[in-house]
């Protein structure tokens, strides 16, 4: 497990932030960190290698980087791009972090959507040989059509959540947590 970020701002600045800054700040210690640490891949296994630097930071942390992290991808492009982003590698550490903020509901959810994503992943990308461009086209666009499928309900449920609500008021009740 990499040594966590410590928070050492002020506790009147921390509660005069709203939510969405509050979020921001905590996210921003831990890609930080990461920078800090010396750790980054020459070639890494994700679009975003800070995230999995942050998905071995303990699970407070990674609550606040990750749900933080996910907003920001889904709002750009959809539950895709954080697929794409962290290639399925953070599925399981996401799903806790959206059950640590008290979203079991969107947790269940989003593991039928990354599930779907990890199966269509091998498709696009076997072990035993190179896929042609025709067979890669067809097998993304069965993928989109099953995130289109299996993505309904995780979308209804994402919508009707304010999840850097949940997060921030995460973070106000374990601020203690964020400073040892």
């Amino acid at each position: 497990m990499n040594a966590p970020p410590v928070l050492t701002t002020a506790p009147s600045e921390l509660a005069a932030m709203d939510d969405f800054d509050l979020c921001d700040h905590l996210w921003q210690l831990a890609v930080d960190h990461f920078y800090e640490s010396g750790e980054d891949e020459e070639e890494p296994q994700c679009n975003y290698p800070e995230s999995l630097y942050a998905a071995d930071l303990p699970d407070h942390w990674w609550t606040a980087y990750g749900v933080h992290a996910f907003e920001y991808d889904v709002l750009a492009g959809g539950i895709r791009q954080f697929l794409d982003n962290h290639n399925g590698l953070t599925n399981d550490k996401t799903s806790s972090a959206f059950r640590a903020i008290g979203h079991p509901e969107l947790a269940a959810a989003f593991d039928v959507v990354g599930g779907a994503y990890i199966a269509f992943s091998k498709a696009r990308f076997p072990e035993d040989r190179e896929l042609t461009d025709e067979e890669y086209t067809r097998a993304d666009s069965d993928l989109d059509a099953e995130l289109l499928k299996e993505g309904e309900e995780f979308e209804r449920i994402h919508k009707s959540l304010d999840l850097r609500g949940a997060l921030a008021n995460y973070i106000r009740s374990n601020l203690t947590l964020f400073t040892i």
